[in-house]
């Protein structure tokens, strides 16, 4: 609903007339309501680390396939399970999870055979009612221990 921004005071004017006169120069304003924030969300991107040490260099490109699913491991067992939320990585490597609620998430993502996670495989994630949080996840086809 729009909210009286003018009079100041008690938001109204104080004005006595005489029959038949009129008075001019009284300014109301009203201002339209505040468009809602944006929700929360989480951009989680896999990455390949091709020198296996976790950390992302400038070299190292997301992974655009196979579709890595990133989900949210609500019950924290590493598997995703039924009713977590889930989402296969795009064409530049990222899952989007929009439209979150504020609260702590455990964002975890899902391997095929032959693939390795290098530094974190699962990140835990404070949201709060608007907040954008990115992660990324390094994987290498090659063993890293």
């Amino acid at each position: 609903s729009f909210r009286q921004t003018l009079p100041l005071r008690n938001g109204a004017h104080d004005v006595t007339l005489a029959a038949g006169q009129n008075l001019g120069g009284i300014r109301f304003g009203l201002r339209p309501p505040l468009p809602p924030p944006p929700p929360a969300s989480i951009t989680a991107s896999v990455f390949r680390d091709l020198s296996t040490d976790g950390l992302r260099q400038p070299n190292e490109p997301n992974l655009a396939g196979p579709p890595w699913l990133v989900f949210l491991d609500t019950n924290r067992n590493g598997r995703r399970d039924a009713g977590e939320r889930g989402a296969f990585t795009n064409a530049s490597g990222n899952a989007v999870f929009a439209n979150l609620p504020a609260g702590v998430y455990r964002v975890t993502i899902s391997r095929p055979n032959g693939w390795f996670s290098v530094g974190a495989a699962a990140y835990r994630v404070v949201l709060g009612p608007t907040t954008a949080a990115a992660r990324s996840f390094g994987v290498s086809n090659i063993d890293p221990s």
